[in-house]
Order: structure tokens, then sequence, then C-alpha cells
């Protein structure tokens, strides 16, 4: 069955001509490069050093067929659907021992990427600590935002989308040990690259490729 996006990309090019319209060329290029083995990228950290992210092999993660990914040799894991991109995240309490609040696949972008498309992530979870009840709640709005060239050490690389993502969790508990932690982020997907570059838009902190090796 020939999917929509080729049905989409075939009209395009027989309206279009021979010439390849910008619309075309994003629609038809991978912003997450996830299914190849040793695919890595290298990002300069503007607070000093560098991020290593790694696709390291396939793996089964809450029952999902899914990609291990080493970040600085550290596994994660990434899973693309047809229309989403989703991230395992696992968020643990410490009282005394270790208490798990938050596993699960939080989703990241929703896919493909079309500027001026919106998303929402919500997750919220109760746990009984020694008799007191603790809750963990976690929002995520993402948005893309433009499109636009940028120049990163790797080059300069084009049609990139700029996607806005904002992100609020919360551990309330009656202990006093609880907490707020918040992501203001912009980051930016050149096609068939991947991310390029990331802007923590609260400390002006910036992420920016520096090398990669794409198979």
């Amino acid at each position: 069955m020939i999917r929509h996006t080729q049905i989409l990309l075939l009209l395009l090019l027989v309206v279009g001509g021979c010439s390849m319209d910008p619309l075309v060329y994003r629609i038809g290029s991978d912003y997450i490069p996830m299914d190849a083995v040793g695919n890595t990228w290298f990002y300069n950290l503007s607070s000093g050093g560098e991020k290593r992210v790694s696709v390291a092999g396939s793996s089964i993660m809450l029952r999902r067929d899914c990609m291990r990914v080493q970040v600085d040799f550290q596994d994660g894991y990434w899973y693309k659907g047809e229309d989403y991109f989703d991230e395992y995240v696992k968020t643990t309490y410490l009282f005394n021992e270790e208490f798990v609040l938050e596993e699960r696949w939080a989703r990241r972008l929703a896919l493909p990427l079309v500027l001026g498309n919106t998303w929402t992530d919500e997750f919220e979870n109760t746990i009984m600590v020694y008799g007191e009840p603790v809750k963990r709640s976690v929002t995520l709005d993402g948005k893309v935002v433009a499109i636009r060239d940028v120049s990163v050490p790797a080059g300069r690389f084009d049609q990139c989308y700029v996607v806005r993502l904002e992100q609020v969790g919360v551990i309330d508990t009656p202990y006093g040990n609880g907490s707020v932690d918040s992501a203001f982020v912009e980051e930016y997907y050149a096609p068939d690259i991947g991310l390029v570059k990331r802007v923590n838009l609260l400390t002006l902190e910036k992420e920016e490729l520096r090398d990669y090796s794409l198979k």
C-alpha cells in the first residue's frame, strides 16, 4: 500500500515539474534518522565539553520494539511511530529507599514536522510512600515555530524545522522534599541529519552539532 506521504510527494512533483520544491524536500526527509545502528552525533556544549549520541541497536522497552541510544554512553530508548516520536523516561523518588514515580513512553515530537503544528503530552501518577501520597505530574507543550537555515560547527543546514518545547514537571510530597523541574528549549532539526542545535531559552546554554556519522 502506498503511504499518504508518498502520494502527496507524487502529486507535488507532478504539479511542480522537475524543479525541487522546498516543501517536497522537507516532506520526503527524515528528521529523526535513528534506524541505522552506528548513527552518531557529536555536540559542542556552550558550558564546556561535548555530548555524544549514538544508536546502539534494537531493544524492547515497556513492550515496544525500540532503538537503544547511548547518550554519553548511558542508555536511553527511542521509538518512532507513523506520526510521533517518543522517548523512554523514568523518574524516581528517594526517601529511605527508591520509589518509581514515572516510567513510560513520553511524547517528544508530533510527526511529520509541519510549520504551526502543536501537541501536548500530559502525565499524572500518585504512589503511596510509607502511607502518604506522593504525586508526579508532567506537562509538555510542543510547537513547530519556524523554518530556518542554521550554521553550527558541523556546517550550514538549510530548511531546518525549529521546535519549541516547554515542559513542567512537579513532585508533590507531604515530606517536604518535593521539586519542580522545568525546561524551555528550542530545537533545530535538519532534513536527513536530525537535531543540529538546541538552545535552553531560560539559561541560553547551547548544544551545537560538531560532527556526525550516518549510515
